[in-house]
């Protein structure tokens, strides 16, 4: 067992992708305005998502100059880099327990539309492995507790080890 590689499926090398970085288009800026959902916490900027949707065009075009800058020039605003921690009661057990507490992260709208164009870009690019499951269409964390379940009763069945590691 030990110095023995386990068998694993062969990976097709590809070539990196070189060139000039495209320009944002207006219409990608607008779609990532679509996508946004209503009703959401504004962050440290104080931006609430409902503003870049009432602007409209006015907000694209300047949504649009302000992300080609960013992206030129290789910086972030400094805003970006902050967030607010809100405590977010669980709905279970003693609402004065600490524990029962998650905290979730605000952080700037405009910096999620951002995010939003880079990952569209980087998924056009990019093969992306069917074992991936996190921030993926379609797929939820429920398949893929069955699936591990499944795997582990079929070795269960068998007698036999298995191995199994998660990376997050």
């Amino acid at each position: 067992l030990l110095n023995k590689e386990f068998p694993r499926r062969e990976v097709q090398e590809e070539q990196p992708t070189e060139g000039p970085i495209l320009s944002w288009a207006q219409e990608e800026v607008r779609s990532a305005i679509e996508k946004m959902k209503l009703g959401k916490a504004a962050g440290p900027d104080g931006v609430p998502v409902e503003a870049w949707k009432v602007l409209g065009n006015c907000g694209v075009n300047w949504l649009t100059q302000f992300f080609n800058r960013v992206t030129i020039e290789g910086k972030m605003p400094d805003d970006w880099r902050n967030s607010i921690i809100v405590p977010l009661f669980k709905h279970k057990g003693d609402a004065s327990e600490c524990s029962n507490y998650r905290g979730i992260e605000l952080i700037s709208h405009t910096m999620k539309d951002y995010e939003r164009l880079v990952d569209s870009r980087l998924r056009e690019m990019v093969t992306i492995s069917q074992e991936q499951w996190g921030f993926m269409p379609e797929r939820f964390t429920t398949d893929a507790i069955f699936i591990t379940r499944q795997v582990m009763e079929k070795y269960r069945e068998k007698r036999k080890p298995c191995y199994l590691a998660f990376l997050d």
